[in-house]
């Protein structure tokens, strides 16, 4: 039900609070951050201050839509938000009141870290690690990025085409396309999975078939998302990071891990928490982000949203 509510009910309700406030002190006294979902609020409790009045929005568009609407009240307020593909894009935000990530979301910024190395030592068994390395001649990281670019890919091309903007790619069952035995994500099955997925596939498809003058089928979709690949893409920037935890917590499951630890990660959700918990403070302090959130603190003056 979370997912439904939109931004005007978090604006009124910032604005009930406001009211209070300033009857109360005269003046706004703490600052607004807004992120995107509660994920994002465990990320940045970690390190904010006290002072802060930290809110998910419920999305991406969400946070944007509340950070404008409230400063043109005066609200001193500020949204961090997932860059997703807008790098890839080359989008720039010009709200200076809207901040992004370095990577393509929180959860890619984690993983970049030694907390990648924290899970694997807590729960990894690093025998089984190296021989699947051996024999995919690649690091189990850069195996990991591989295998959800195909993913990435799609979400990208859906993106970018309205046309297929319709296909669901929300909780999608990863055992319907992932091969565990072999490590891999079997593209054909994905791409057959997310037309199921899709409620009217079946009138989207004839719709398309007009548009495209041709039979749009699994086939015709994976050469058109092909088009989009390039060796030269950053995969930081267009694989999603739920997906990497997801991947990387059934390789732990079935392929590479000690389940002798009784913390042993059951499910992604778990295991990003396991990562919250093992990227730090100074992780955080080598980042864009930082660095960005501390120049709006600069500008508003005497509004801290980060802890000292």
């Amino acid at each position: 039900m979370e997912d439904l509510i939109d931004s005007n009910i978090i604006v009124n309700t910032i604005r009930m609070e406001l009211t209070y406030e300033l009857e109360k002190y005269g003046f706004q006294p703490f600052p607004y951050l807004i992120v995107e979902g509660i994920t994002d609020i465990s990320f940045f409790k970690k390190f904010c201050s006290e002072d802060c009045n930290l809110k998910k929005a419920n999305g991406k568009e969400n946070v944007i839509e509340i950070v404008a609407a409230l400063k043109k009240e005066d609200c001193i307020i500020l949204g961090i938000v997932d860059t997703d593909f807008w790098s890839l894009d080359n989008i720039k935000c010009e709200n200076p009141n809207i901040l992004i990530t370095d990577l393509h979301d929180i959860e890619i910024m984690m993983l970049e870290t030694q907390a990648f190395n924290s899970i694997l030592a807590e729960f990894g068994n690093f025998k089984k690690i190296a021989k699947l390395e051996r024999k995919k001649n690649i690091s189990l990281k850069e195996l990991l990025y591989n295998e959800c670019s195909k993913l990435g890919y799609i979400r990208w091309f859906t993106k970018k085409n309205i046309d297929f903007s319709e296909l669901k790619l929300k909780k999608l069952k990863f055992d319907n396309f992932f091969d565990s035995d072999n490590f891999v994500i079997c593209e054909d099955r994905l791409i057959q999975t997310i037309l199921k997925n899709t409620k009217d596939w079946t009138m989207l498809k004839t719709n398309l078939d007009v548009i495209y003058a041709t039979n749009v089928d699994k086939n015709f979709i994976k050469k058109l998302i092909h088009k989009s690949k390039d060796s030269e893409i950053d995969l930081r920037h267009l694989c999603r990071g739920h997906d990497l935890t997801k991947v990387l917590v059934i390789g732990l499951i079935e392929n590479f891990g000690n389940d002798t630890n009784p913390n042993f990660p059951s499910c992604r959700k778990n295991l990003e928490s396991s990562l919250r918990l093992g990227y730090t403070l100074d992780n955080f302090f080598q980042t864009q982000l930082y660095s960005s959130i501390k120049k709006w603190e600069i500008i508003n003056k005497g509004y801290q949203i980060l802890r000292d």
